[in-house]
């Protein structure tokens, strides 16, 4: 009997190795391949109902689709990757709606027999290439010297500041939660603490000398009961408090570091060219072009508040980088005096590849994150 299992685990992995050859070479997927191995999946399912003389095999390959569709496609809109990848991860869930598990049939490990495979694959996906982005970090930290940026970004006036104005508040909220010890549930005490915080950061932006006076009153109260009536002061919260603040404070800035100077660069305008990403967004304002940066955050906002005196000319969300009438524009913005000689773009890896390790691997230990969650 023709073992569909085998040949589904083949053909993805031809199609992969294809794929991330034109990735790597040309930095994008065709889509005639992904047309073919889409073909290839609605055809082989087709097949495989009439074989069985059951129609869960193409119904599951259609559920598989649609989940997969619609998952990446917000994902896409929200430039989490290509559109090229997007595409290919789609092509794979008509094909495998299921894991093949071709190796690891032979060694026992479980798959999940829902119709999530790419959504698996593109999580494994993600996990594979991460080591490899860890490794480039710290190559750059350390003997590319960021570490003397990451130094000087962190030892400021602002951020010392920061780091006493959040601890004594934090301290503060987490010692009259623990003296008073309300018996109340964990969600209660985390809206508490949020509230009280909030009140805090309000009275320190309307003025630090009520600030401190506020913070000080409540301390002296707080001290008071903990001493003559609890008999106790939770110290070592501070110290876990301050250790804590201050390891987030530095991931913070080596991420800010990671993004702005290891993972993006300036060329010249002149060297841009199709495909590449750029760092910030062009908008185009009373016959002005701006650009700005947003996190992930500022970028749902955008996507859902469209506003009419700021236009959005050139969008680096999506990474499938800019076009030829993006170039087009930010050259004649350049000659107009509205854009400098030199723009910022993001270095990007290749995804394709990653897509192909995370499949070979899904394919010996079967779809394990699920299984761990």
């Amino acid at each position: 009997m023709f073992d569909f299992t085998i040949f589904s685990f083949l053909i993805i992995l031809v199609f992969l190795i294809v794929a991330s050859i034109y990735d790597i070479k040309e930095r994008i997927v065709p889509n005639f391949l992904i047309f073919i191995l889409f073909a290839i999946g609605l055809f082989t399912n087709i097949f495989k109902s009439i074989y069985f003389n059951s129609f869960k095999f193409i119904l599951t390959s259609l559920l598989a689709i649609t989940i997969s569709f619609v998952i990446f496609y917000i994902f896409w809109e929200l430039g989490i990757f290509a559109g090229g990848d997007f595409k290919l991860l789609v092509a794979i869930s008509a094909l495998a709606p299921i894991n093949p598990n071709y190796i690891g049939q032979f060694i026992g490990f479980e798959i999940i027999t829902k119709p999530i495979f790419s959504l698996t694959l593109f999580i494994a996906s993600v996990l594979s290439i991460a080591p490899l982005l860890i490794l480039i970090s710290f190559f750059h930290i350390f003997f590319k010297r960021k570490y003397l940026l990451i130094k000087d970004m962190f030892f400021t006036k602002s951020n010392f500041k920061n780091i006493i104005y959040t601890t004594l508040m934090l301290f503060l909220i987490t010692s009259f939660l623990n003296i008073f010890n309300l018996n109340t549930p964990y969600l209660l005490i985390f809206i508490l603490s949020i509230v009280l915080f909030l009140l805090f950061n309000k009275v320190k932006d309307y003025s630090i000398s009520y600030f401190y006076i506020f913070l000080g009153v409540c301390y002296l109260l707080l001290s008071g009961y903990s001493f003559f009536v609890k008999n106790v002061f939770f110290i070592s919260n501070f110290i876990s408090i301050l250790v804590s603040i201050i390891i987030i404070l530095l991931l913070m800035i080596v991420y800010k570091v990671i993004r702005e100077d290891i993972f993006s660069k300036y060329i010249n305008l002149s060297d841009l060219k199709e495909g590449d990403i750029l760092y910030y967004n062009y908008y185009l304002k009373n016959k002005k072009v701006i650009y700005k940066h947003l996190n992930f955050f500022q970028t749902i906002k955008e996507i859902f508040n469209s506003s009419k005196d700021l236009k959005l000319i050139v969008d680096s969300r999506y990474a499938k980088g800019v076009t030829n009438k993006d170039i087009v524009f930010l050259k004649e913005s350049y000659n107009n005096n509205l854009v400098g000689r030199t723009i910022r773009i993001k270095k990007s890896l290749p995804f394709t590849p990653s897509i192909l390790i995370g499949f070979i691997l899904l394919n010996i230990f079967g779809d394990i994150i699920w299984i761990i969650l």
